[in-house]
């Protein structure tokens, strides 16, 4: 059953308004600050909390955060999915209740009514993974009503947690390297050129021009849709551009792509069809998807150190200072832990 003033009022045998004036801080009230002490210490060991709707009526706290989702592609990955989780039993722990919400749209109008429906819920903090469409009165939404929020992935929001995903694809590839020489291609969906690999290539051949690396180490696969089975549509797709890209150049013994789903799908190609994985060929992802975590054909991939990110972004969900900074990957072959980037 739960406790109420006047339960508190009894064991402190004192009136119910004395203990709702010492609760609420009301002013003009006759009690001293050593009674208000020890009422506030009752409630404390009695386990006495305020109503969720009479704290969002009158503006108190009322321990709730919400866990944003950006964009629909980004609620389908494995990493997402997986830090939310994460976010979410750490404020459990905290006591603290949460929302998760991931059916953000293309439309900046109906983002910001979705946040303003969680403002309406009595959402104190906000963590955002990624960048949503209408950021920009997001965030002056959020400071008229004076609520705290941290973005992880989200770079166009002013208070941000970054990761170094070319440095990690960097690593990736010199391994790949290290493996088969110049006997790599790197894979990647029609029109897909983020900076993180350009950025890793670059750093890789410094000597030379960008666009000439370009055209000798990356092959484009056909575009997908975004909609459906993705992880399935990726897989597909890798193990139907390996098996032609074989066809075209034989001679091709490392394969690097921009996910897990991918990198499973050109080692179930290989694997049919006569290669051993990490013996005469080698498969590069990133994301370290369950899926590659639990192949017994060791795929070199990346993986963010989960505790890390949640730890800075539960504690900066809740901070209004200015906050900028970058969480670095760890680097996995198979099972096993080849590089963390951040000992770097």
């Amino acid at each position: 059953m739960a406790i109420t003033i006047k339960d508190i009022a009894k064991e402190a045998g004192v009136s119910f308004q004395a203990v709702s004036a010492a609760l609420n801080d009301t002013p003009g009230i006759r009690l001293s600050p050593e009674k208000r002490e020890m009422i506030r210490e009752i409630a404390a060991r009695l386990g006495y909390r305020r109503n969720f709707g009479y704290n969002l009526m009158h503006n108190k706290p009322t321990n709730t955060a919400a866990i944003v989702i950006s964009t629909p592609f980004m609620a389908q990955e494995e990493r997402n999915r997986t830090l939310s989780l994460l976010l979410m039993e750490r404020f459990h722990e905290m006591q603290i209740a949460t929302y998760f919400f991931d059916r953000m749209t293309q439309s900046p109008e109906e983002n910001l009514k979705h946040i303003r429906e969680l403002l309406g819920r009595g959402v104190e903090a906000f963590i955002f993974i990624g960048c949503p469409i209408g950021h920009l009165e997001i965030q002056k939404e959020l400071k008229k009503f004076h609520r705290t929020m941290v973005s992880f992935d989200g770079s166009s929001f002013e208070r941000n947690l970054r990761h170094n995903a070319s440095a990690a694809r960097k690593e990736i590839i010199s391994i790949l390297r290290e493996k088969v020489g110049e006997k790599f291609k790197v894979l990647l969906l029609e029109g897909a050129r983020s900076p993180f690999f350009p950025n890793a290539l670059q750093e890789l051949y410094p000597d030379s021009d960008i666009e000439d690396i370009w055209q000798q180490k990356v092959i484009y696969m056909p575009k997908i849709s975004w909609e459906g089975d993705l992880a399935a549509m990726l897989f597909t797709n890798a193990y139907t551009a390996v098996e032609k890209l074989l066809k075209a150049e034989p001679e091709i013994r490392g394969f690097c792509f921009s996910n897990d789903a991918q990198a499973l799908g050109a080692a179930a190609y290989l694997s049919t069809h006569g290669f051993t994985i990490g013996k005469d060929v080698f498969v590069a992802g990133f994301n370290a998807d369950l899926s590659v975590r639990m192949q017994t054909a060791p795929i070199i991939t990346a993986a963010l150190p989960y505790s890390k990110v949640v730890d800075i972004l539960i504690r900066e969900s809740y901070s209004k200072e200015a906050f900028s900074d970058e969480i670095k990957w760890d680097v996995i072959y198979g099972n096993t832990m080849l590089r963390s980037m951040s000992e770097k």
